[in-house]
C-alpha cells in the first residue's frame, strides 16, 4: 500500500498544520454554554445554527482535521433550506456542486466501459435540480470532504462565538451521585520534529453535569488544568459514539446488514470515460468483480469503489494496493488504466438502527450518526443528522436565553426520534429496492451473507474457509456475466420492467425529505376551524409532496415580496421624539428607486405624517436612518416563506406570528391591526419575543399597491401613536406580499382569514382558522380579536413551555 502510505503521511502533515492554524490553546478557551462532541456537518451545522442566535459553544473533535474522505455526498432540499441561513453557505454548496447532467442517473453495467444493463434518470424533463414550487433550494450533489472546509470556514469567521478543539476525544463515562462523569483525551499539542509537528501528547479530561452546567477540566502535559464550562452537552461524534456508550444507550435495529470496503481514489482515465455516459452511481456487475463505483467528482476523477467484505473470512489486510488496483481495472473495463491513485481503504458496515434515547433526561444529547445509522440508500444519514441540529439549535438557545422553560428541551427526542425510525424503515426499504437488480442477475446479497456465516460457522480451517467461500463468490459472479441464451432475454426483461417501474433504487423522496411532520412535541393544536380532512395517512410512504400547513408541519414554501412597509418599533424607543411612544412607520421604495439610505430617509421622513403634523425632528430622522439601514435586506430581496422565519439577522430566535389571507375586495385591515395591537399589548405585558408578518395577496401585476396595504400601515401608525401604553419592543411587524397568488393554495387557507404561529426551525407550532366567506366584510368584534390573540399567548407559553 505504498500510496496508501504516502499520501497519510503527506495528508497527517496537512492536518497538523491545520490544528496549529485552528486549535486555540488550553489556557485561551472560555467557558461556553454548549459543548458540542463531534465536528463533523452535524456538530459544525449546530456550533453554527447556535451561534446565529447568538449562543456560543465549544466542538471537540477527535481528529486531527476533517476528513479526506468523500462519505455522503447527496445533500436534500430541507438540508439545502437550512444552509440558506448560514453565511451564504447554500449558493456555495450550488455552486460547487457539479452540473444536474453529471450525476441525474444510476447506471447498471458490466463494466465502466462495457454493456449497460439499464438507466435510471431521477430527473426526467428536468434541467436543473430542483422544483422551485415545492422548495427555495434545489438537490446537490458535494462529497463531505469538500462540504467540511465551507462549514469549517464559517466556523473561523466567529471566533467569539465557536470554538474549535481539534484532536480531543471523548473516552469514557461513569454515572454517579446524580451526575456524569466523562473523560476526555486530548491528542494533539505541538512537538517539533525534522521539520514538521508530530500530533501525539495525551491528556486526561472530565466532563461533569451538576449544578445546572457541564464542567469539562482539561490537564495539559505540563501539568495545566484548564475548565470548560458549559450549560449543555451534545455528542455528534459520529456511529461509534463512545458518549452514546458511556451514557449506556442501547442502538435498537438491525447491527450488521452488510460489510463493505471503500476504496478511495483519483484517475483522470476513469472521469474522462464516464463523462461519456455521467452518472452518480455505477452498478458494476462482471465476472471478476462486483462494486458500486460512486462518482464524487467526475471532471476529477474521483471515486469511491464500495466492494461487499465478508469477515470473519476476509481481513482488510486482505485489500492490498495491488488488490485495489485489480479491483478498480475491473470495473472500468479497460485494459490500459495506469493513472490510479489509491488515497484511502477502509471498512464500513451498513446498519439500520436508532438509539433507544436520544437524550440523557437533562443536559447531554445524541444527534447525527451518534443517534441513528442508515443504510445509504436514499441519503438520509447526513440530512437527518443536520436536521436534527437544526431542530435543537434553536431550542437551546431559547432555553439559555431565558424565552422558553427546559421542559421544551423534551422535545428534541418526542419531535426527532419517529423521524429517524421512519428514515431508517425508509433506507431499509430503499435498500431492498436496490438489491432487486443483483437478485435478478443472480447475485443476491443476503444469500452471499448466509454462505459466509455457514462457511465461517463450519469446522474449517481459516485457510479452507477462505477458499470456499471465495469459490461460491467467484460461481456467483461467473454466472451473472454468463449470457445465458434464452434465460438471458429473460434476465434483462425482468431488469427492463424494474428500470421502468421504479421499482429500482430512488434518489428523489420530496415526501420525505420535505413533508414530515411532528405528530407531538413543541406544537399545540390550537383552534382550528373549517379544518380540510386529512388526505393521506402519515408515515405512509408517498412519492409526491403535498404541501401542508397543521401544527408540525415544515412551512410551505411561497415566493413573497416585501415592498418595504414595516412598522419598525424597537430603535424608536430610545431615539424617538417624546410624542412619538411606540415606533413609526416606514415606506422603502429602494428596489423602485434605487435611491441611497440617506436620500430614502428624507423620502420616508418628508412624506410621513404624525397627527396631520410633519415630521422633522432630527431624532426620528436618525432613528429611522439606522433602522431602515439595518433592515436593508428586507426592501431588496425576493424572500421564501421559510425566510421570514429563519434569514433574519435581528430576532431569529423569535416566534413569527403571520396573519394571512388580507386581500384587497375583502379589506380586512381594521382587524388586522386590532389583532396585532392586541397581541402586542398582551406580549409585552407579558415579556413574551415574537415577530409578526401579515402576508396579503398582491396587485403587483396592476402596478399598484392595494387597499389593504395602506389601510394597515396607517391603521397601524395611528395605534401605535396614540396608545401611550403600548410597548412594542417585545415584537416586530412587517407586511409581505403574494407576489404569485399562491400563498392561500398551498397554505390552504381559501375562504380564511389565517392566523399561524411558527418556530424558528421552520415548523407550524399552531395555527388558527376563521371562515369569512360567509360574510361580506368578514370583521370580528372586539370580543372575538381578544380571544384570539388570548389564544396566541396562550400557544406561545405553551410551545415555549413557559
Amino acid at each position: 500500500m505504498t500510496l496508501f502510505l504516502a499520501w497519510s503521511l503527506k495528508h497527517l502533515k496537512c492536518h497538523q498544520k491545520f490544528v496549529l492554524q485552528h486549535n486555540r490553546t488550553l489556557s485561551s478557551i472560555s467557558s461556553s454554554p454548549v459543548i458540542i462532541c463531534g465536528a463533523g456537518p452535524t456538530g459544525l451545522v449546530l456550533s453554527l445554527e447556535l451561534a446565529r442566535y447568538g449562543v456560543a459553544s465549544t466542538v471537540i473533535e477527535r481528529d486531527v482535521g476533517p476528513t479526506q474522505h468523500p462519505q455522503a455526498h447527496f445533500i436534500n432540499n430541507r438540508t439545502m433550506e437550512i444552509f440558506r441561513s448560514l453565511d451564504g453557505l447554500a449558493e456555495e454548496v450550488k455552486t460547487l456542486s457539479p452540473h444536474l447532467n453529471e450525476w441525474r442517473s444510476f447506471i447498471y453495467c458490466r463494466s465502466l466501459s462495457g454493456h449497460i444493463l439499464g438507466q435510471v434518470d431521477h430527473f426526467p424533463g428536468q434541467v436543473q435540480p430542483w422544483n422551485e414550487e415545492v422548495s427555495p433550494e434545489p438537490l446537490t450533489h458535494l462529497p463531505q470532504n469538500r462540504l467540511l472546509p465551507l462549514l469549517i470556514k464559517r466556523v473561523k469567521k466567529q471566533p467569539d462565538l465557536i470554538t474549535l478543539l481539534m484532536g480531543h476525544s471523548v473516552e469514557s463515562s461513569k454515572y454517579q451521585s446524580g451526575c456524569v462523569d466523562v473523560s476526555v483525551k486530548s491528542l494533539c499539542s505541538s512537538k517539533h520534529q525534522s521539520g514538521c509537528v508530530d500530533v501525539s501528547v495525551k491528556s486526561l479530561c472530565s466532563l461533569k453535569h451538576q449544578s445546572g452546567c457541564v464542567d469539562v477540566s482539561v490537564m495539559t502535559p505540563s501539568g495545566q488544568m484548564v475548565t470548560l464550562t458549559g450549560s449543555y452537552f451534545a455528542a455528534a461524534d459520529g456511529a461509534g459514539s463512545r458518549v452514546r456508550k458511556a451514557m449506556k444507550i442501547e442502538m435498537q435495529g438491525e447491527k450488521s446488514m452488510q460489510h463493505l470496503v471503500n476504496i478511495h481514489f483519483f484517475s483522470k482515465q476513469m472521469g474522462q470515460l464516464s463523462m461519456q455516459r455521467p452518472a452518480m452511481l455505477y452498478f458494476v456487475f462482471n465476472a471478476e468483480v462486483v462494486t458500486v463505483l460512486v462518482a464524487h467528482t467526475i471532471r476529477e476523477g474521483e471515486f469511491v469503489a464500495q466492494v461487499p467484505f465478508f469477515p470473519p473470512l476476509q481481513s482488510i489486510d486482505e485489500f492490498t494496493e495491488d488488490v485495489c488496483l485489480s479491483i478498480i481495472q475491473a470495473a472500468s473495463g479497460l485494459s490500459n488504466l495506469v493513472d490510479v491513485q489509491i488515497k484511502q481503504v477502509r471498512t464500513w458496515t451498513m446498519s439500520a438502527e436508532v438509539a433507544s434515547r436520544f437524550s440523557d433526561g437533562h443536559r447531554t444529547f445524541l444527534l447525527g450518526d451518534a443517534a441513528h445509522r442508515f443504510p445509504p440508500a436514499g441519503g438520509f444519514g447526513m440530512n437527518t443528522g443536520i436536521q436534527d441540529a437544526h431542530n435543537l439549535a434553536w431550542k437551546l438557545a431559547a432555553v439559555l436565553k431565558g424565552s422558553a422553560g427546559t421542559r421544551l428541551l423534551h422535545s428534541y427526542e418526542v419531535e426527532r426520534r419517529p423521524v429517524a425510525l421512519a428514515n431508517t424503515a425508509l433506507s431499509v426499504a430503499n435498500w431492498e429496492e436496490a438489491v432487486r437488480v443483483p437478485q435478478v442477475l443472480g447475485l443476491d446479497p443476503k444469500a452471499a451473507k448466509l454462505a459466509n456465516q455457514i462457511v465461517s460457522s463450519a469446522p474449517l480451517s481459516l485457510t479452507w474457509g477462505k477458499s470456499v467461500l471465495e469459490s461460491i463468490l467467484t460461481a456467483g459472479r461467473r454466472l451473472a456475466a454468463t449470457h445465458l441464451g434464452p434465460v438471458e432475454g429473460w434476465r434483462q426483461a425482468q431488469l427492463d420492467r424494474i428500470f421502468k417501474s421504479g421499482e429500482s433504487l430512488r434518489l428523489q423522496f420530496p415526501n420525505e425529505d420535505l413533508g414530515f411532520s411532528y405528530k407531538e412535541g413543541a406544537i399545540v393544536a390550537g383552534v382550528i376551524r373549517n379544518e380540510s380532512p386529512d388526505d393521506g395517512v402519515r408515515g405512509q410512504r408517498r412519492s409526491n409532496y403535498e404541501p401542508r400547513a397543521e401544527p408540525g408541519c415544515r412551512m410551505p414554501h411561497v415566493w413573497l415580496e416585501d415592498r418595504g412597509w414595516k412598522l419598525n418599533v424597537d430603535s424608536l424607543l430610545l431615539s424617538a421624539p417624546s410624542e412619538i411612544k411606540a415606533g413609526t412607520l416606514c415606506r422603502e421604495d429602494a428596489k423602485e428607486s434605487h435611491l441611497e439610505a440617506d436620500h430614502l430617509v428624507g423620502h420616508v421622513v418628508s412624506n410621513l405624517s404624525i397627527s396631520s403634523k410633519k415630521c422633522t425632528d432630527q431624532p426620528l430622522i436618525t432613528a429611522t436612518h439606522n433602522i431602515m439601514k439595518q433592515d436593508q435586506e428586507w426592501s431588496v430581496r425576493r424572500l421564501s416563506s421559510l425566510d421570514l422565519c429563519t434569514r433574519a439577522a435581528q430576532h431569529a430566535d423569535r416566534l413569527v406570528l403571520i396573519i394571512s389571507n388580507f386581500t384587497a375586495d375583502k379589506p380586512l385591515a381594521s382587524n388586522a391591526c386590532d389583532l396585532i395591537c392586541a397581541v402586542t399589548s398582551l406580549v409585552s405585558e407579558r415579556k413574551l419575543p415574537i415577530r409578526i408578518i401579515i402576508v396579503m395577496e398582491s396587485e403587483v401585476a396592476l402596478g399598484v399597491h392595494s387597499r389593504s396595504s395602506h389601510e394597515i400601515h396607517q391603521g397601524l401608525l395611528f395605534r401605535t401613536t396614540s396608545d401611550q401604553h403600548l410597548d412594542t419592543s417585545h415584537s416586530s411587524v412587517s407586511v409581505m406580499h403574494d407576489v404569485e397568488h399562491r400563498w392561500q393554495k398551498v397554505m390552504q387557507i381559501r375562504g380564511s382569514l389565517a392566523v399561524h404561529l411558527v418556530r424558528p426551525d421552520g415548523h407550524v407550532a399552531w395555527r388558527w382558522l376563521r371562515d369569512v366567506s360567509a360574510s361580506a366584510e368578514g370583521l370580528m368584534n372586539t370580543s372575538e380579536i381578544n380571544n384570539i390573540a388570548h389564544s396566541v399567548v396562550h400557544a406561545l407559553k405553551e410551545i415555549c413551555c413557559l
